[in-house]
């Protein structure tokens, strides 16, 4: 898989996120999956939803933001700045078009120092 492909990948990825949304919110795995406190915790949702159950401080799409540049880094750990800088102009246009969530550059640059680590110490 070269860079492109990787990049047509995410957003393809993120396009079928967005489309199965709702069959993912946190009452869906509530209602399936028991009071689980970990299911409770990683499966918060981007709206409002969940909000009895706690602050969101972490939620499946920040661990998708995370998960994604920190195995894009690690695959190309030449493109790293390039990976960050088209994940901010993702976001800068997402803004335009729905509410950023400021703190997804953030975990995007987790998951890039994420995956240069490991690519560095050869896991």
């Amino acid at each position: 898989m070269n860079f492109v492909q990787y990049i047509l990948l995410g957003i393809f990825g993120t396009v079928c996120l967005i489309y199965f949304q709702n069959k993912f919110m946190q009452t869906n795995f509530i209602k399936y999956g028991g009071h689980d406190k970990l299911v409770l915790f990683l499966t918060r949702d981007a709206s409002d939803e969940g909000r009895q159950f706690g602050p969101r401080i972490f939620t499946a799409w920040n661990l998708a933001h995370v998960l994604y540049f920190a195995m894009g880094a690690y695959l190309f750990p030449d493109k790293a700045l390039l990976l960050w800088t088209l994940g901010l102009i993702w976001e800068l246009l997402e803004n335009r078009v729905n509410a950023m969530n400021p703190m997804d550059i953030v975990w995007n640059a987790l998951g890039i120092f994420i995956g240069t680590t490991l690519r560095n110490m050869r896991l």
